[in-house]
């Protein structure tokens, strides 16, 4: 705790809550510490302009974080102690006049503690945070009595934010889980996007819950394990269309009621790779990505002439989002990404770049992709070790993006990539208000499954209302 009142006012002085937002501000923290000897002491010099470097560097020099020692050992052991992932903490948090943390005989403003353990972070001392075996950030939330993952958020909701919803441990955690579900999707909270069926990971249909209703224990514990696919908000199937439908109500139903349009029906879908989970904590991952690519050109039916017509196929793999991917100025994007058609052909192909070839488009797209540029400057001659490295970790990326999913082909002749559960002969629909395609599956006793949503080539920026569908009301359990 006294390590935490030192380093907590600086800290807190630095703003560093907001350090994530700023880009170009972490680029002066970064090049600060480059320039400086390794181990000097600096004096915080306010002549700066940042104090975010100066502090930063003396952050990472400080001894007690640098190597095993009793500091280290305090921070794990508050930082893992179950209360911090206790649902009922929120309601205590937020409700306080004054949070502090207490530890023995001495204590702190949350505030203070806060911005500490920020900063650490973002140095990213792993070994202080948490496990390398577990992932970071979980539990996020967690309760004994699974009904208390909805009761115990009701405190601290105004009248009109809690649907109506009343404390009953009568009710079942099916029931309790439903009607949580059921006030996201019905939320309309201007200052939050809204929550929708895209959001929710599809369940089993002989699962003790309904198919869209989300295991909230499970997501507390580990997290969602599968990237939705509008995750970077870019798409609109729907268009403009809301979503228009029965009033919802906190009742509980084991349906949800939904309009929209039928697109297509699957087909056929691609054998799914085997996704390797080592802990319950880690996502699960592909021990071979490139094996994937091969399955995808075997599916896809990819000839040996690489053009145009074979993009449709990338751009499914990449959800069309190749833009969101860089660092390029706006002025230049759309002009550069258009110019590494080849090279992103070559590259999912699992061609060989040589280096020499690259133009300039090429060598600024890769220079510029922040979560694969590792080369030290944003410009340059990048040589065929580089080239393979970025190459070999983009399909990586992509496959990690993918987890869970699979492609599918439909009778129309579209391609799409859904959840790994899906099955010929699903429907690939469009839900009024959704961004994405959902696809569903038709019950025996009527109505429909939740099979979760999916990238459809062609239909996501709303060209499939064009042809004026013929609305139809989902009733999905």
């Amino acid at each position: 705790m006294d390590f935490i009142s030192r380093v907590g006012p600086r800290a807190q002085s630095c703003d560093v809550a907001n350090l994530w937002n700023k880009t170009s501000i972490r680029r002066e923290i970064e090049s600060y510490i480059e320039q400086q000897p390794h181990h000097q002491e600096t004096d915080g010099d306010t002549s700066l302009k940042s104090k975010l470097g100066p502090f930063f560097c003396d952050l990472l020099n400080e001894d007690a974080l640098l190597m095993p020692s009793p500091l280290i050992t305090v921070i794990i052991n508050i930082l893992q102690r179950d209360y911090w992932h206790r649902i009922w903490i929120i309601q205590e948090v937020v409700l306080a006049k004054e949070a502090l943390v207490v530890v023995g005989t001495k204590s702190v403003s949350l505030e203070l503690f806060d911005a500490t353990f920020t900063a650490i972070w973002y140095c990213m001392r792993s070994d202080v945070l948490w496990e390398p075996a577990a992932a970071p950030g979980r539990p996020h939330y967690s309760a004994t009595d699974p009904r208390d993952i909805l009761y115990g958020l009701l405190g601290i909701l105004t009248e009109g934010q809690d649907g109506g919803i009343r404390v009953d441990y009568t009710k079942s955690v099916t029931e309790v889980f439903t009607t949580l579900t059921r006030a996201m999707l019905s939320s309309e909270d201007e200052d939050h996007a809204s929550f929708n069926l895209d959001f929710c990971n599809p369940g089993k249909s002989t699962g003790s819950l309904p198919t869209w209703v989300p295991d909230w224990c499970d997501i507390g514990m580990r997290g969602v394990r599968t990237y939705r696919i509008n995750h970077y908000a870019i798409h609109k199937a729907t268009g403009r269309l809301s979503g228009r439908g029965p009033a919802l109500s906190v009742k509980v139903d084991v349906n949800v009621h939904r309009f929209g349009c039928r697109v297509d029906e699957i087909t056929n879908v691609m054998h799914p790779p085997e996704w390797v989970q080592t802990t319950p904590y880690e996502p699960s991952g592909l021990k071979d990505p490139d094996n994937w690519f091969q399955s995808i050109a075997t599916f896809t039916r990819l000839g040996t002439e690489s053009g145009p017509g074979e993009d449709y196929i990338w751009r499914t793999i990449a959800r069309n989002t190749p833009a969101r991917h860089t660092r390029i100025p706006l002025q230049g994007r759309t002009s550069i990404i258009e110019g590494t058609c080849e090279l992103r052909r070559k590259i999912m192909r699992l061609q060989d770049v040589d280096a020499r070839s690259l133009t300039d488009q090429e060598i600024e797209f890769i220079h510029n992709s922040p979560l694969y540029n590792n080369f030290g400057s944003n410009s340059g001659v990048l040589n065929d070790q580089q080239v393979s490295w970025f190459a070999t970790t983009w399909r990586e990326s992509l496959s990690c993006g993918n987890r869970n999913r699979t492609l599918f082909k439909t009778s129309k002749g579209m391609l799409g990539l859904g959840y790994v559960d899906i099955e010929i002969g699903d429907i690939v629909s469009l839900i009024w208000g959704v961004s994405s395609p959902i696809i569903l599956r038709q019950r025996r006793d009527g109505g429909f499954y939740f099979c979760g949503d999916a990238y459809v080539d062609g239909i996501m920026q709303g060209e499939y209302l064009e042809n004026i569908p013929v609305e139809e009301e989902f009733c999905i359990y």
